[in-house]
């Protein structure tokens, strides 16, 4: 409480309760400064951008006292100070302007009382003001430099900055001469150059440079190269020899960094990708020699001839193609032709010396006929067709019909059509996803319905369908827009598992991230469990095998009770497709069967065919 508030107090409570107040005890502290306090022990200060801050006296109680502090500076070369007022706050204030490098103090004092702080000075910023844009691999560049405040002026007397490298696979810091790197691996690089001592770690400039590869001195064999084939770098008997490192080809705009040699080698083979850019290829090596050097050069991939045989003139996707020599041999002893419909690998089925069968994809893209043909005979040659593919049939228009147009996944649905010939292994997808056919005749096929995801009407195609492989296609609409199968939810816990009594082959519906086979999302579906009684009074062995499409890892595994505290797998959980498990369940005892999504593998959901035998 201040005395003059304290005494008026007094004055007004003497009224009510004499003798109630007595002097104010802290009277005798007040009034005279006893320290002077900054709001700072120190200070960092940029040269030329003046710092606000202050000081006051305060009295014996730590009350601030209303006096002028007057204030010094230690070395006036280094900053200079101006008033600034704050009132109605009592304290002193004032600026603190840089104007050279260095470190310094300001003195505050009342009469005898003072304090000090002290104050460090840095430029704004560091300017490069020398060096190259551009380094040659294993070359070493230095670069001039300038700290500048914050006006943009010269500062002197600050020591060199140090250099970093955004990416050291790029270049590196040398130590001598100072401020420079060495170049490594072809590419860009930042350098970032930073101003000694922590406290002026804010002190920074940047500048991009390119790494520039060495000239590959070396040999190119063979140069021109055909496409599927291999082409072989070898160094130069001088060097700088190939070190276990990363080599890297670019084709176009294809990457391809291959496997990393063990132990230093002289040559290095490249394989030419069978769907590689013709034309002109820069490659690079990385890593050369002890130097770390890169190495780049070009060389030519020569371009598909166009292929003089004869081509059969028109199939549908999932049918095969002939290829038909002219001139050059098709196919050699222990070596097989590659062919691609619009980029994409198809299947060859026989590579004879005068003929190429291929068997079109069944979802191959229909909108192009671009052929490739890679690895052909001899001389390893590769040719460039046309092959016209027919887009799918209407499955309904041609005189079908489907026994339902909606459903859920694991529905069955049956396409008739008096002598389509759908006994000829016809396969069917929905929606571009294979799944399964449990029967067919002449005129009738069955199949399951996979998962579905959304409500819209999905395509279900027919492919290979006749003595002509034909394509059709249908409309089918998921009821539900979901991958859950008609087992879902209770198949997801043992304790609401259905039964399955009876051999045969069951279908289910497996989806979502599943990391490692645990569910990680609301939506998965990593687990479906049935539940096998062994009613007998001897011991049943069960068998299941299942199947499924897609590059995903489903496993096999059995719960001994419901709490699944006793697993088994009957050899069920590897990465094979089909998995095939074998169990004994004990007389009367209660087993639970569990298919395990363990990796998707980026297939959004997967249909499998559980085959159960050995009941009974």
């Amino acid at each position: 409480m201040k005395r003059g508030l304290f005494e008026a107090l007094c004055v007004l409570a003497v009224a009510v309760w004499s003798g109630s107040c007595k002097e104010d005890p802290t009277a005798s502290l007040s009034g005279t400064a006893a320290s002077v306090q900054f709001e700072f022990r120190a200070r960092n200060v940029t040269i030329a951008d003046p710092t606000k801050t202050y000081a006051v006296a305060r009295d014996a109680a730590g009350n601030p006292v209303n006096t002028d502090v007057q204030l010094s500076v230690c070395a006036p070369a280094i900053v200079t100070l101006a008033p600034v007022s704050d009132a109605p706050i009592v304290h002193t204030g004032f600026t603190i302007t840089g104007t050279a490098y260095g470190t310094t103090c300001v003195v505050g004092a009342v009469g005898s009382v003072r304090d000090t702080m002290s104050v460090v000075t840095f430029p704004a910023r560091i300017v490069v003001t020398s060096g190259p844009d551009s380094v040659t691999s294993g070359a070493t560049a230095s670069y001039g430099y300038q700290f500048v405040d914050k006006a943009g002026a010269v500062v002197a007397g600050v020591p060199a900055p140090t250099v970093h490298v955004d990416d050291t696979s790029k270049a590196q810091p040398v130590a001598a001469p100072p401020v420079s790197i060495k170049g490594r691996g072809a590419g860009k690089a930042t350098l970032t150059f930073k101003a000694p001592g922590a406290s002026a770690a804010g002190v920074t400039g940047t500048k991009a440079v390119t790494i520039v590869a060495l000239p590959f001195n070396g040999s190119i064999t063979p140069n021109p190269v055909n496409l599927g084939t291999s082409v072989v770098f070898a160094t130069p008997p001088a060097g700088p020899h190939i070190q276990p490192a990363d080599i890297q080809v670019v084709f176009g705009n294809l990457a391809q960094t291959l496997d990393t040699p063990k132990t230093k080698v002289d040559t290095v083979p490249v394989p030419i990708p069978d769907m590689a850019t013709a034309g002109k290829v820069k490659f690079t090596l990385f890593n050369l020699d002890t130097a770390n050097v890169s190495a780049a050069d070009s060389f030519v991939i020569t371009a598909p001839a166009a292929f003089d045989g004869t081509v059969t003139s028109l199939v549908y996707p999932g049918a095969i193609a002939k290829f038909t020599r002219g001139a050059q041999p098709l196919g050699v002893s222990a070596d097989t032709a590659r062919a691609y419909f619009n980029g994409v690998r198809q299947t060859t089925l026989a590579n004879l010396v005068d003929s190429l069968t291929v068997r079109i994809s069944d979802l191959a893209d229909t909108t192009s006929d671009s052929v490739r043909l890679t690895r052909v005979g001899p001389n390893r040659v590769a040719y460039s067709s046309a092959l016209s593919v027919h887009k799918p049939a209407s499955f309904v228009s041609s005189g079908g019909t489907l026994s339902k147009v909606s459903g859920a996944p694991g529905d069955t649905v049956t396409l008739t059509r008096t002598g389509a010939g759908l006994n000829t292994g016809t396969r069917a997808y929905f929606n571009g996803v294979r799944t399964f056919v449990v029967d067919s005749t002449a005129d009738r096929i069955s199949v399951i319905v996979p998962g579905i995801n959304g409500t819209a009407p999905a395509s279900l195609r027919l492919t290979r369908v006749g003595a002509s492989f034909e394509a059709d296609t249908a409309t089918f609409t998921s009821k539900t827009g979901e991958f859950l199968d008609k087992y879902d939810r209770a198949s997801d816990d043992p304790s609401t598992a259905p039964a399955i009594s009876a051999n045969g082959d069951y279908f289910v519906v497996l989806s979502g991230v599943c990391t490692d086979g645990s569910t990680s999302a609301g939506t998965d579906d990593c687990n479906d469990f049935f539940k096998f009684t062994n009613s007998l009074a001897r011991p049943d062995t069960i068998s299941v095998r299942l199947d499924w499409f897609t590059g995903s890892d489903v496993d096999i595994l059995w719960c001994r009770n419901a709490a699944c505290s006793s697993v088994t797998t009957g050899g069920g959980a590897t990465s094979n497709n089909p998995e095939n498990s074998t169990v004994i369940i004990p007389a009367g005892a209660t087993w639970y069967l569990w298919f395990n999504l363990f990796d998707p593998a980026g297939a959004p959901s997967v249909i499998a065919r559980a085959r159960v035998s050995g009941i009974g």
